[in-house]
């Protein structure tokens, strides 16, 4: 995603989320690649198993578990870039302590949580020491803060 003037705050805030699940998924389907390709042998317990022409299953596996390797390598790199950058624009908050930590605590502690969901504003506030109305009028200020950090 590239920023610019009208990048909405909060779709770039939620993008790294977006961008951890889909290095989380390409994960996962090398995974699957891998186990697959272990099981391409000539032999699979002591019984032949029928494979292409001078080894071309595996051959063909090999190719599609270094492009699934390849893909992991680029949907992690564009998730720890996008947390980096709201990491260091959240850090460049320090005027406005209540307001970093809401944000941190909204956009980039999602893994606390159960399938990955961003925290609830109720645990926000609680551990932020504030009522649920203080804690989303934070997030309010936060983001207006950070949209301007945003587009400087």
């Amino acid at each position: 995603m590239e920023i610019t003037k009208m990048t909405p705050v909060k779709e770039f805030l939620k993008s790294a989320r977006k961008y951890d699940f889909a290095a989380e998924n390409a994960y996962q389907l090398y995974a699957e690649l891998r186990s697959d390709v272990l099981r391409i042998t000539p032999h699979y317990d002591g019984v032949s198993v029928k494979t292409g022409a001078n080894g071309a299953d595996l051959a063909n596996g090999m190719a599609r578990l270094e492009e699934a390797s390849s893909k992991v390598t680029i949907c992690y790199d564009r998730y720890a870039d996008r947390k980096g950058q709201i990491a260091e624009l959240i850090a460049q908050m320090g005027d406005h302590p209540d307001e970093m930590e809401c944000l941190r605590l909204r956009y980039l502690c999602y893994r606390e949580n159960k399938n990955w969901r961003l925290l609830s504003w109720d645990v926000i506030a609680e551990r932020m020491h504030v009522s649920r109305r203080q804690a989303t009028n934070i997030h309010g200020k936060a983001l207006k803060i950070f949209g301007e950090l945003l587009r400087q």
